[in-house]
């Protein structure tokens, strides 16, 4: 399944964790807006915590980092890694039941 990110190709699906921090602004609270929406549009996502995700596309770790941090301000922090192996987790909030066949069988939902 393509993304709409299918400028930056890869042959075959990936898992990437991404992890962000919002620095606060000078006038107010930070806003991941921008961020979430960019998140939410990757065909499977699962929110892991407020500021850890899980994605599973055909972009590159590159490509994913690029599209991600064009919605951050310069104190923002962003890290984005390549998930392969097994699993675990406990208190996923959104939709995990893609994750465990990406790691099956190693995938354990505690």
């Amino acid at each position: 399944m393509a993304d709409r990110f299918s400028r930056d190709p890869v042959t075959e699906l990936n898992l990437f964790l991404i992890v962000y921090e919002i620095a606060a602004p000078p006038n107010g609270a930070p806003t991941t807006d921008e961020l979430t929406q960019t998140l939410e549009a990757y065909p499977a996502t699962t929110q892991l915590t407020d500021s850890a995700w899980v994605v599973r596309t055909r972009r590159s770790v590159t490509g994913v980092f690029d599209a991600l941090d064009r919605a951050l301000g310069v104190d923002d922090r962003l890290f984005v890694g390549s998930l392969t192996g097994e699993a675990a987790w406990r208190n996923i909030e959104h939709g995990y039941d893609w994750l465990e066949e990406a790691f099956a069988p190693g995938a354990r939902a505690i």
